[in-house]
């Protein structure tokens, strides 16, 4: 009779086992789920310009850009191009539009289009295409 009631016990606590390990192993799973953070979308701006000059190693291509409304003037400078198979249609010379999207970790060039091929010949700096 002891037996029995040892047994009764037994399995009593067995249901009351597997709920706390299934809870314990939810919790687990939950805190191993995180999201993984969101990439930023950044603000986006028409860029138009002439390129001067074409570094696909560093991943950058200098272009002398019109002034953008609201947010800089004409000027001169590098920029990082996102999709680095751009480069194939890239050079010196050429006239380009672009998305330029500006994000807290920094900027970049996207969606890059050729509107005018150029000759090879870099552009010179100082004369803004404006």
């Amino acid at each position: 009779m002891l037996e029995s009631i040892r047994m009764k016990a037994r399995r009593r606590k067995t249901p009351e086992v597997a709920i706390a390990v299934l809870l314990v192993a939810f919790v687990w799973g939950l805190g191993a789920c995180k999201k993984a953070p969101v990439p930023q979308e950044g603000k986006r701006y028409q860029l138009q310009g002439k390129v001067l000059s074409v570094d696909p190693d560093n991943g950058y291509v200098e272009v002398d850009g019109k002034a953008i409304p609201g947010y800089m003037g004409a000027m001169a400078m590098p920029y990082a191009v996102a999709d680095k198979r751009d480069f194939k249609n890239l050079a010196a010379g050429d006239e380009i539009t672009a998305d330029l999207v500006v994000t807290t970790a920094g900027a970049n060039l996207e969606n890059i289009v050729v509107t005018a091929k150029g000759n090879g010949a870099s552009g010179s700096p100082g004369k803004p295409l404006h």
